[in-house]
C-alpha cells in the first residue's frame, strides 16, 4: 500500500509509482518526476498520465513527448519499474496535423491529452501558449458532419439493423452488435455536436451529455448480447437515425476518386 501524493489516498500502486508524475513543485523537481529511462530517452514530459481524475488505473501510461531534433511525429511503446508507457513524440508541425486530423475526425485524442496533461521541463510558456490554444478549439466542440460523412454513417447502421431483422445465431447477433455500438455511438455524440470516443470513453461520453441515453444505450445493447432480442437496439438505431433523415438504402451513391485505379 503507498499513499498517492496527488489525491492523498490509500491505494495499491505498481511498483514505482514514486516515479511518475504529479502535479505539484516547481521547477527544481521537474527533472526528477521524470523517470530516468524517458529521460535517458531526451523525452520532456508533456502529456497525460492515465491515473489522473480522482482514481487509480491500472493500466499504460500515456505520455506526450516532445524532444528537439526530430522533423517527424514517432511513438513509442516501452515499460519503467513495471509500468507500461506510451510516448508520443512530435514537433511543432506534427503535433499541428495530428490536431487537424483529430478534429476531422471528430474524435480530440491528443487535443485531450494536450489539455488535461502536466507540463514538465523547459518551454513552460510556450507549452502553456499551446494549451490554451487547443482547450478553444476543444471547447468549440466537433465540426458538423459532412453530408458525404453523416450519409456514409446512416448507410452503415441502416445495413446492420438489416442484419438485426434477419434469422441470425447468437453469435452472429454478437458480432452485429460488437459492430454497430461504435457507430451508434458516433451518430449520437456527434450528431448533437458533441466529440465522439470510442471503448471505455463511449459510456462516459453518452452519460457527460444525457444519463437517460447513455441507460437507453446500455440496456439495449445488455439485451441483445444476453438474450438474443435485437428490438432494444433496432428501436434506439431508428431513433437516433429519425433527425437525421432515417435509414438510408435506397438511392445511396458514393462514387470512387478517380485515382481509385491500378494502370
Amino acid at each position: 500500500m503507498r499513499r498517492c501524493r496527488r489525491c492523498s489516498e490509500e491505494s495499491k500502486l505498481p511498483h514505482g509509482e514514486t516515479n511518475r508524475p504529479h502535479a505539484g513543485g516547481g521547477a527544481d523537481d521537474r527533472r526528477s518526476r521524470v523517470p530516468y529511462p524517458l529521460r535517458r530517452r531526451g523525452l520532456r514530459l508533456c502529456g497525460r498520465v492515465n491515473h489522473a481524475r480522482g482514481r487509480h488505473v491500472p493500466v499504460r501510461h500515456r505520455l506526450g513527448c516532445r524532444v528537439r531534433s526530430p522533423r517527424r511525429r514517432a511513438a513509442e511503446s516501452f515499460t519503467v519499474d513495471g509500468v507500461p508507457i506510451e510516448a508520443f513524440i512530435h514537433d511543432p508541425e506534427t503535433l499541428a496535423w495530428f490536431v487537424n486530423e483529430d478534429v476531422a475526425r471528430g474524435r480530440p485524442s491528443i487535443l485531450n491529452m494536450i489539455v488535461e496533461g502536466k507540463i514538465v521541463g523547459p518551454g513552460q510558456e510556450r507549452a502553456n501558449a499551446l494549451r490554451g490554444e487547443v482547450a478553444a478549439r476543444l471547447s468549440r466542440g466537433p465540426l458538423p458532419f459532412s453530408a458525404a460523412t453523416l450519409n456514409g454513417l446512416r448507410y452503415e447502421i441502416t445495413d446492420a439493423v438489416d442484419d438485426l431483422r434477419g434469422d441470425r445465431t447468437a453469435q452472429e447477433l454478437l458480432a452485429i452488435g460488437a459492430m454497430l455500438h461504435p457507430k451508434l455511438v458516433e451518430l449520437a455524440l456527434r450528431g448533437r455536436r458533441r466529440w465522439n470516443g470510442t471503448g471505455k470513453w463511449a459510456p462516459r461520453l453518452l452519460t457527460n451529455i444525457d444519463a437517460d441515453l447513455a441507460s437507453r444505450f446500455d440496456d439495449a445493447f445488455r439485451v441483445l448480447f444476453a438474450k438474443g432480442d435485437a428490438g432494444p437496439v433496432i428501436a434506439l438505431a431508428e431513433a437516433e437515425l429519425a433527425p437525421h433523415g432515417g435509414t438510408l438504402f435506397d438511392g445511396d451513391r458514393r462514387e470512387a476518386p478517380a485515382s481509385w485505379r491500378v494502370a
